[in-house]
């Protein structure tokens, strides 16, 4: 069991820091931090800026203008020892002369799966992992869930009375959320790769599904739809030229023609409503490793029902409805009567609600 101090601590957070600069930015990759640590010097640091572009490893040895040799370098993933877009990073840390990596995690991508370790290992690196390893789990949770899977990272996501309701008719639902809750959801956005709503939100919210309030790209925008028409004139539909935009519907059900931009997806019915599992087999095909679910209830419990959640927030208002549509009504597979836990959680709060963040453990 490798041995960590604060300062080492220290460090991998800034690491980590670092690395969360690539958020939105890198999918399908991983985000990674380098901090190169030379004596008592943080001679150089780097992060994966996007997809195709050098990785951070690479951009903390140029940083360092030279101070590399006899350094540490800590890193929050395993480096790659495999040709892709870029050169294995392994060997970039060999000619700098680093003497010692240190990384949270290994990587479970099939190319590299410790074999960047053993490549540093066989060059007489030393090399210590495991340091904060479930921060820097989560903190590339959604990249780890598709290498393991093959089956995109799904966030749910909704703003909710204190009884438990997403809508009521006595009140404006876009006012259940706020200023410091829309920006949070905004960074999830770009953070995706597809934000997913139901028809009925659709029609009645008409939301872009765009990222406004913070820098960031626009995820792919995905309607599910049922038998019927979406209006030709939702902002989504007259967008679609700018930002990719897909309806699915269940298969066998006649194709609407909401022009060239619009894509349309056909996907296997279970029950006689879109399968969640085909669909996201279909999404992963496309390119779509992550997703965040925005409602509405219908669509929660669509994927609720097929236990094809791995994350859940939720922003609890300061306001009792009485009645409206509830978040939930969770049945079938996880069954009438019987609940679902969530391991781990947090809450946190702003000044007009709690939040509320969990995953979802459906074998409890």
């Amino acid at each position: 069991m490798a041995r960590f101090s604060d300062k080492d601590r220290k460090m991998m957070r800034m690491a980590f820091s670092l690395a969360l600069k690539g958020w939105g930015k890198v999918s399908p990759n991983p985000m990674v931090g380098a901090v190169i640590v030379n004596g008592n010097e943080i001679a150089g640091v780097g992060f994966h800026r996007g997809y195709g572009a050098a990785h951070a490893e690479t951009r903390a040895i140029k940083a360092a203008k030279g101070k590399t040799r006899g350094s540490s370098m800590y890193l929050n993933l395993e480096p790659c020892n495999h040709f892709g877009k870029t050169p294995p990073c392994t060997q970039a840390i060999i000619a700098a002369g680093v003497k010692e990596v240190i990384c949270s995690n290994k990587d479970n991508n099939p190319f590299v799966k410790g074999d960047g370790l053993t490549e540093l290992r066989r060059n007489g690196i030393k090399v210590r992992s495991g340091l904060l390893e479930a921060e820097g789990a989560q903190l590339n949770e959604m990249y780890f869930k598709y290498k393991t899977t093959g089956i995109p990272f799904v966030i749910l996501k909704a703003a909710m009375s204190l009884d438990g309701f997403i809508y009521s008719s006595k009140f404006d639902s876009r006012y259940l959320s706020s200023n410091d809750f829309l920006g949070y959801v905004h960074h999830l956005r770009a953070g995706c790769d597809a934000v997913l709503i139901g028809a009925k939100t659709a029609i009645v919210d008409n939301p872009r599904l765009n990222v406004r309030l913070v820098k960031g790209r626009d995820p792919v925008r995905i309607v599910f739809c049922d038998d019927r028409m979406l209006p030709s004139d939702l902002d989504i539909l007259s967008t679609a030229s700018n930002i990719r935009t897909i309806v699915a519907i269940p298969m066998r059900a006649p194709k609407a023609n909401y022009g060239k931009n619009v894509e349309i997806w056909s996907i296997k019915t279970r029950a006689k409503k879109i399968s969640i599992k085909a669909f996201l087999e279909r999404a992963a095909k496309e390119g779509i490793f992550s997703i965040l679910v925005e409602g509405g209830s219908k669509v929660f419990n669509a994927f609720l029902d097929e236990k094809a959640v791995d994350k859940i927030v939720l922003s609890h208002a300061p306001y009792l409805f009485g009645d409206g549509v509830p978040f939930s009504s969770i049945h079938s597979k996880v069954g009438r009567g019987r609940h679902i836990r969530f391991k781990p959680f947090y809450w946190s709060r702003t000044d007009n609600e709690s939040i509320f963040i969990g995953y979802p453990d459906f074998q409890s």
